[in-house]
């Protein structure tokens, strides 16, 4: 009789699989969420690093960078759009205090358009200048 319960429970474990039904809505941010659905017996693993940084300094450091905004074209053509992008976007941020890994990210792909900008001293000095904020 122990092999038929066997195979009744796993009957019942495949039907309630094929019924159940997630929803799940999110009407906000959402940060550092892990979920599984449809698993049985499982586990997960989260870690959840508590990303800082100053932002009285990247603000600082964005003003002074935004006072050669005239002279972007020439130092870097095409891609002075995306400078202007970037900095307004890290800007923004950092006048909410909000998202220290998003402000991270936008400062190295702003690093990496500088570091494609060769002979600049614009360039040069963001690169150096991002270098300095995460030391």
């Amino acid at each position: 009789m122990e092999g038929i319960e066997y195979f009744k429970d796993k009957e019942r474990m495949n039907q309630l699989e094929q019924m159940s039904s997630n929803v799940t809505n999110f009407y906000g941010p959402v940060n550092n969420m892990q979920m599984q659905q449809g698993t049985v017996n499982s586990t997960q693993i989260q870690t959840i690093s508590t990303e800082s940084i100053d932002f009285e300094k990247v603000s600082e450091f964005i003003e002074r960078v935004k006072k050669y905004d005239p002279l972007l074209e020439d130092e870097y053509g095409e891609q002075a759009t995306d400078v202007r992008e970037k900095l307004d976007e890290i800007s923004f941020l950092v006048q909410k205090k909000e998202n220290p890994g998003k402000i991270k990210s936008l400062l190295m792909e702003l690093k990496n358009l500088s570091v494609g900008v060769g002979g600049s001293l614009i360039a040069t000095g963001i690169v150096e200048g991002i270098k300095l904020l995460f030391m």
